[in-house]
């Protein structure tokens, strides 16, 4: 179980942290309207920055993974 924990934990956080670069940095890509809405732009900025925070939980959760259950 430890196994198949740790994949989905890999695969998780990888994801999580490829769309938070991905609207950290660029985040007309995702949509279309945040070139033309600052506010917009803002708010996927600040989701792509969670997003990255979620991806680093998920893959500490695969290094230490008697610990965690509080996560």
């Amino acid at each position: 179980m430890r196994k198949v924990n740790s994949i989905i934990y890999g695969a998780f956080g990888t994801g999580a942290i490829v769309y938070g670069a991905t609207a950290l940095l660029f985040p007309a890509v995702l949509e279309s309207n945040a070139a033309q809405s600052f506010r917009f732009a803002h708010i996927l900025r600040e989701q792509g920055a969670a997003a990255i925070f979620i991806g680093l939980m998920a893959l500490w959760c695969i290094v230490n993974y008697e610990r965690r259950a509080g996560v």
